[in-house]
């Protein structure tokens, strides 16, 4: 989502009723089997709103929020310096498939429905494992698309808040 105007309409989807639930469910389990403390690695994070809530219910987190938009970034920033006053989030622009990061360096790696994006998602999990520590946690969540251009039509429809469907990655 490289386009300001699709990483607005983003925001305000998950932002929504239906989004917040979501997210709050993911954030809520990724504390369930977070370490007590350390850096939080969320790739895909796009506009920042599981990273505010991991902060709002826990400060023992350094949270990183990674995504190669930097449209989705820059509403990122927004929303962190509007909610989060202990300013624990830092935005990264960078790509999935090859962070910043030294080896072992994080203590949990997260990404919530990124992966379906990546036309080889592989890459990104590999790198996932390279920078996370030996003992550190693990958390994707992700789905899957209809086999058919019908079916995800209906479900943007009923899920999506009537957003534009977008094409299928290449395989």
């Amino acid at each position: 989502m490289a386009d300001m105007d699709e990483a607005k309409a983003y925001d305000k989807l998950v932002s929504a009723a239906q989004g917040e639930i979501l997210d709050t469910c993911f954030a809520l389990s990724v504390l369930d089997i977070a370490p007590p403390e350390g850096v939080i690695l969320d790739l895909g994070a796009g506009t920042s709103r599981i990273p505010l809530k991991i902060a709002r219910f826990s400060s023992g987190y350094s949270i990183h929020a990674v995504d190669m938009s930097r449209s989705m970034l820059q509403i990122a920033t927004e929303n962190i310096a509007s909610e989060n006053p202990r300013r624990n989030i830092h935005c990264i622009q960078a790509d999935g498939k090859t962070l910043p990061y030294p080896d072992a360096s994080v203590d949990m790696v997260i990404s919530h429905v990124a992966l379906h994006h990546l036309s080889n998602p592989t890459d990104m999990l590999k790198e996932a494992r390279r920078v996370l520590k030996p003992d550190g946690a693990f958390l994707f969540r992700d789905l899957k698309r209809p086999s058919n251009r019908i079916t995800l039509e209906l479900y943007v429809q009923i899920f999506g808040g009537g957003g534009a469907v977008q094409p299928y990655p290449e395989k």
